[in-house]
């Protein structure tokens, strides 16, 4: 490769580069369907898609777990320009609720859950798909916590190709459950996002909401199971069990996160870069009087665009002579100057 040819190809992508990092990304942060136009002459899309958090688990006679954060899938995706990209926002899981809304302190909005019943899950009330899985309601007794909800995944979709990040699960939610020694005061159990992808998976265009949370057994109390994070078809994270009061050391089940995957079509490959979870949402450390536990961050997809890269244009040069081709030359000019010589003496003879 020549001077000029490494040289024109280090500017074209230092361009490519500078112009990715320019304010070229598109974020879509609000839970809900949305649609991007890939502009034209863009090579390939960078993307972002992180799925929404499960909600925090409830007290009882201890904290409830901390919620999963949803998974953040990094990727390229070939493109011509001129597509148009679905995107699916996936919603946080809401928290165990209790009598406490926050801005309304004391009463609930009308349908709104209140303390004992499980949060509701991301994305359930927009009808979003991949929504997570609803908390399971605490037992009859109405001592215990409800569970809490799952989180909604996230997705973009191309002409067929889709790269998709799971929500994340509901943590566990606590019952008055007894330990070692006869000990009491035993924290539930926290979500955890395992991180799961699934590469060039067919199921992954069919969207799957997470599973609901178990709620206790008529006639014992309890608290709620926490719903599973959304994903897609086979893949959705299942609702925990209940827990039981006193009879079992069981406090009510985290969630379980939704898996990801990524699907090529036709020209339009994927390369997945990395795969990371988002931020977990944490239940209250000390003990508050029936307040709403955190709900989960919402998920997100941040899209950049990046120009196709177009051939370096080489420069042209006429052909240089080599050392043969010099000395032809000048032996044909010194031959010629010969000949005009004589035939000049002979017309001054």
């Amino acid at each position: 490769m020549n001077h000029f040819l490494k040289t024109s190809t280090a500017i074209t992508f230092a361009l490519a580069s500078l112009y990715a990092s320019s304010a070229n990304a598109e974020d879509f942060f609000t839970p809900g369907l949305w649609t991007y136009d890939v502009p034209a002459d863009t090579g390939t899309l960078q993307v972002v898609v992180k799925g929404g958090a499960g909600g925090a688990g409830g007290w009882d006679d201890a904290h409830g777990g901390d919620g999963a954060g949803g998974t953040v899938v990094t990727a390229t995706i070939s493109v011509r320009g001129g597509e148009k990209v679905e995107i699916v926002v996936g919603e946080g899981g809401q928290g165990t609720p209790g009598d406490l809304m926050t801005g309304n302190a004391g009463a609930h909005a009308a349908g709104e859950p209140k303390y004992g019943d499980g949060g509701i899950g991301g994305g359930t009330k927009q009808g979003l798909p991949m929504a997570g899985g609803n908390g399971g309601r605490m037992g009859d007794k109405g001592i215990s916590p409800g569970g809490a909800g799952g989180g909604g995944g996230s997705y973009i979709k191309i002409n067929g190709a889709i790269v998709l990040a799971g929500g994340g699960g509901g943590g566990g939610s606590n019952s008055v459950v007894r330990g070692a020694q006869n000990t009491w005061n035993i924290p539930a159990d926290a979500a955890e996002n395992t991180l799961v992808m699934h590469q060039q998976d067919s199921a992954c265009l069919t969207p799957e909401n997470g599973g609901d949370g178990k709620a206790p057994n008529t006639g014992v109390d309890g608290s709620g199971g926490s719903g599973g994070g959304g994903s897609y078809a086979g893949h959705a994270g299942k609702g925990g069990n209940n827990g039981v009061d006193r009879t079992t050391a069981q406090n009510g089940e985290p969630g379980k996160s939704g898996e990801s995957c990524t699907l090529d079509a036709g020209y339009h490959k994927i390369t997945v870069v990395s795969l990371d979870a988002g931020s977990a949402s944490h239940s209250n450390t000390v003990k508050k009087n029936k307040v709403d536990e955190e709900s989960g961050e919402p998920g997100s997809v941040t899209i950049t665009a990046i120009p196709a890269i177009s051939e370096p244009v080489t420069a042209s040069a006429s052909p240089v002579p080599t050392l043969g081709e010099w000395g032809l030359m000048a032996l044909s000019l010194l031959l010629a100057a010969m000949a005009a010589l004589r035939l000049r003496r002979l017309r001054l003879q």
